[in-house]
């Protein structure tokens, strides 16, 4: 699982992973005090994540616990299927969060107030049909939706097939 817990500024880039079946979220984002919390996230995996406390178990999840802090966060070329709750979740009981998403499958998102989620430009909303999730393979099988969906303009580095997942 990936966390941030901080009231300072963080600025962070996860690229190219596979966050598959932790013990709680798989990414999870808290910012309290001043802290500003920046996330890109990008050509990721993020599937099975599940939990026995009833606060977790999404694919992407957290909140801002006071103002000002806020919480940016960008998805592109990402699958988030899967979990054992929704894709994403998240309340801004401080600052506003601002999600945004592109060339990317997302499952349910869910979110209370003070939280902006727009799904943009390629985005999907199908199961993306991985070989066996059981066996923790999550390569795509050759009918999946997502063969052929993400893009690689403005990513960091040069993919030589734009699709998504792994």
């Amino acid at each position: 699982n990936i966390m941030h817990k901080d009231s300072s500024y963080s600025e962070v880039f996860l690229t190219k992973n596979v966050i598959v079946s932790d013990s709680s979220s798989g990414i999870y984002n808290q910012t309290v005090g001043k802290g500003i919390g920046q996330w890109q996230i990008t050509n990721n995996t993020i599937s099975n994540n599940a939990s026995l406390d009833a606060q977790e178990g999404y694919g992407i999840s957290g909140f801002t616990l006071t103002i000002p802090s806020t919480i940016s966060i960008q998805i592109k070329n990402t699958i988030d299927w899967g979990n054992q709750k929704n894709a994403i979740n998240f309340s801004a009981s401080g600052g506003p969060i601002t999600i945004t998403a592109s060339y990317s499958d997302i499952d349910v998102v869910t979110s209370a107030s003070g939280v902006t989620y727009t799904p943009g430009t390629g985005m999907i909303n199908m199961n993306p049909l991985f070989v066996n999730p059981a066996a923790i393979d999550f390569h795509l099988t050759s009918s999946s939706p997502c063969i052929n969906t993400g893009i690689d303009v403005g990513l960091p580095y040069v993919s030589t097939a734009p699709e998504m997942g792994t």
